[in-house]
């Protein structure tokens, strides 16, 4: 099924010379040839194999040494599994959070990471420090609340209502108060995520005081 070869068409045939690619074979062959030995010990190993059609597939070997009874190697059973499609989304899922992370830092808009439950702040970018001169260790572990960011209270009230009635708020105008005690206009957009431990809010801020 992986490699499009019949069970009749692989007895019998070289391992390293049918299934692996060629710049494989001589690091492959070197491992297995340290496990015959008893040189080496490689129960867990991961390498590509190729089709019948040449494609290729990623698989994860188990590897049992296989003995005769006066103890001597004679041979080995390996155990495959095809790896392929998970790691090729744990790779996308790495890529995407790389793109996140990097458009989360460099946005020129403030971008904050909040609890719904409690306005609770996990995160936020450098361009809060910018906005409201708050460094991002003075607000992580705060609360909204406890900072006095809102202007108007009754905003967050308004904010949370429409995101718990439509999953998301576009260009909301509100009022934010900074560090320095001013209040400072912006347009505030947000969407409720879900993570493994509980709903979130995805905040945009642009300042639009000038």
């Amino acid at each position: 099924r992986i490699t499009g070869w019949s069970r009749e068409e692989t007895l019998g045939a070289n391992w390293f010379d049918k299934f692996l690619p060629e710049e494989l074979r001589e690091d492959v062959r070197s491992a297995f040839g340290g496990l015959m030995t008893g040189e080496q010990v490689m129960p867990h190993y991961e390498n590509e194999i190729i089709s019948r059609h040449g494609g290729r597939r990623l698989v994860r070997w188990n590897n049992t040494t296989l003995f005769d009874t006066n103890g001597d190697i004679i041979g080995s059973a390996s155990i495959g599994e095809d790896i392929t499609e998970s790691r090729f989304m744990e790779r996308s899922l790495r890529l995407s959070e790389e793109k996140f992370s990097k458009a989360f830092r460099a946005s020129p808009d403030v971008i904050v990471l909040t609890s719904l439950a409690d306005g609770r702040i996990l995160d936020a970018n450098d361009s809060l420090s910018f906005l409201s001169g708050y460094s991002r260790d003075e607000v992580v572990g705060k609360t909204t609340a406890e900072l006095q960011f809102w202007a108007s209270p009754a905003d967050r009230e308004r904010y949370i209502t429409v995101l718990q009635r439509d999953g998301r708020v576009r260009d909301l105008e509100v009022g934010f108060r900074i560090k320095s005690g001013e209040i400072r206009q912006a347009l505030l957009s947000g969407e409720i995520i879900e993570l493994a431990d509980g709903k979130y809010i995805l905040g945009v801020i642009r300042d639009i005081t000038e």
